[in-house]
């Protein structure tokens, strides 16, 4: 068996957290040592930027400095302290394509009136590093952004997942694809997503796929875990998520709070 050299984890739904905002310091802190003590790196691969990343693990040091985050489902290949090594922006007129796409099946399915107000941040956010930094603030535009109904629509997931579904084959004609979830859907451009980013990183680092752990919890996890280029990856599915229900994986556990233990036997007991 090759030693683990590197362990990349998805965040939400699969590192322990105090609750969606704040992770949990003593889980964290235990996974920290015990992956320190036996040399190997860490680094997270996220749908979020840079700026919640950087919020998150304030002060926790959870990220080894060698080991570049991969952000935006793979998007962008980014160090800790910000400097960026990679990114595949869409650019406007994918983005334009995009809401324009999702306005159209919206229309249809007469959605709420404060829709365009969300499809209005989306262009702002995907447009502009300024607007993905205010953004985090609840602040769009000088506008202060009502959190309440932008979650609301967020949380439409069933009719979210619906339109996405929808959309999928005209955004794979124009460059585009798409991974339908339950509370986010992932759009990216074509060819980009965790399994790129895991494998740009193991790239960097010198690093062999039978040298390194992936865990994750939902469907913009899920190249990587198909991934044959990946197969030597030990992989761990953190929670039920059907859309990770039928993927390989050398561990499953039920929820975060468990992800220490399989870390624990992957290191140790080779499993």
């Amino acid at each position: 068996m090759s030693q683990i050299k590197l362990c990349v984890f998805d965040v939400d739904g699969t590192l322990p957290m105090v609750n969606a905002g704040c992770i949990d310091k003593e889980g964290i802190a235990r996974i920290s040592a015990m992956l320190q003590n036996n040399q190997i790196m860490k680094t997270a691969a996220t749908g979020c930027g840079h700026l919640r990343m950087s919020l998150l693990f304030n002060g926790m040091k959870f990220v080894s400095p060698e080991a570049p985050l991969i952000l935006e489902n793979g998007s962008r290949i980014v160090q800790m302290d910000g400097t960026v090594l990679l990114e595949h922006p869409m650019d406007e007129d994918e983005v334009e394509f995009l809401i324009e796409t999702m306005e159209n099946q919206l229309h249809l399915l007469d959605f709420a009136s404060f829709f365009p107000t969300a499809l209005d941040k989306a262009r702002f956010l995907l447009w502009s590093e300024e607007g993905r930094r205010l953004a985090q603030g609840g602040f769009v535009g000088g506008k202060t952004v009502d959190p309440d109904k932008f979650y609301e629509w967020i949380r439409s997931e069933s009719r979210l997942t619906h339109v996405l579904l929808r959309s999928m084959q005209m955004l794979a004609l124009n460059g585009l694809q798409a991974e339908p979830g339950g509370l986010f859907s992932n759009v990216t451009t074509k060819g980009i997503d965790k399994c790129s980013g895991v494998k740009t990183v193991l790239n960097l680092l010198g690093i062999a796929p039978d040298e390194a752990v992936f865990a994750g919890n939902d469907c913009n996890d899920r190249s990587v875990f198909m991934s044959k280029d990946l197969s030597g990856m030990k992989r761990i599915v953190v929670g039920d998520s059907i859309s990770l229900c039928d993927v390989p994986a050398n561990v499953r556990v039920p929820d975060p709070s468990k992800l220490e233990n399989a870390l624990f036997d992957i290191i140790y007991c080779g499993d």
